[in-house]
């Protein structure tokens, strides 16, 4: 929900108009993150072979396996994943991830619309 009270209303000089007042400024997201995240999802996709899969997961075990990142990072914030190789930090924002989008008004309807069509479940 964009809730800046900045009017982003630009006119270029040939006076038509873009209407961005309410609309997320995705470009304030650091790219890092965005970066993280698609690592360790290429990471899943290589390892169980279905790039949907982590919707058939239940959010109890993101929210384990977050944990369990956040943990492992605690002291040392680069230490890395033993088996990927990835940042523990990197897993924990795809878990993070996960149980964010798991946690949206619609997740039902998205979750089924994906349900019988991947095969083992995935966990970062």
């Amino acid at each position: 929900m964009y809730n800046n009270d900045q009017d982003y209303n630009f006119i270029p000089e040939n006076g038509t108009a873009k209407d961005d007042k309410h609309k997320l400024r995705i470009s304030l997201v650091p790219p890092a993150i965005i970066t993280a995240i698609a690592n360790i999802r290429d990471y899943g996709n290589k390892k169980y072979h279905a790039p949907q899969n982590w919707r058939s997961v239940d959010i109890e075990r993101y929210h384990e396996a977050f944990l369990r990142h956040v943990l492992a990072c605690w002291e040392d914030i680069e230490a890395k994943d033993p088996e990927s190789g990835f940042p523990h930090l990197w897993h924990a924002a795809c878990n993070l991830a996960f149980i964010l989008e798991m946690q949206t008004p619609d997740w039902e309807t998205k979750k089924k619309k994906y349900q019988g069509k991947q095969g083992d479940k995935e966990e970062s």
